[in-house]
Order: structure tokens, then C-alpha cells, then sequence
């Protein structure tokens, strides 16, 4: 497989890495939605949002270095 190749195909992994990891979040922000919750400054589909981005970025890596 050529290296343009592979970035294209690395690109489109992530991508769809990325919408299934965007689903997860909205899906964990919901559940931990709490019906008498005060006004939160930073809401909790942010940090939800950013955990599952931690995730992704972690997954594709490991991936990465498992297929060099």
C-alpha cells in the first residue's frame, strides 16, 4: 500500500472514529443527566465530548502502532 494510501485510509478511520465517538458522547452526556441539576458553566456533553475524543485519539494510536 503506498503512503498516500495510507494517510487516506488513516484519515477515514478517524473520521469514522470520530462520529461513532461524537454518538457515544451525546449517549453519555444523556445518561448522566440528572432531572434537578442546577445550571452547570460548562455543560456536561463537553466533558463527555472531550473524554470520548481522549478515547478515540488513545484507540487510534494503538492501532497505528500495532499495524508499523
Amino acid at each position: 500500500m503506498l503512503k498516500s494510501e495510507n494517510a487516506s485510509t488513516l484519515k477515514q478511520k478517524i473520521s469514522e472514529l470520530g462520529s461513532d465517538m461524537g454518538d457515544t458522547a451525546n449517549e453519555i452526556a444523556e445518561r448522566l443527566n440528572i432531572k434537578h441539576q442546577k445550571k452547570r458553566a460548562v455543560p456536561l456533553s463537553v466533558y463527555a465530548g472531550a473524554l470520548a475524543g481522549v478515547v478515540g485519539a488513545v484507540a487510534v494510536l494503538l492501532w497505528w502502532r500495532r499495524r508499523r
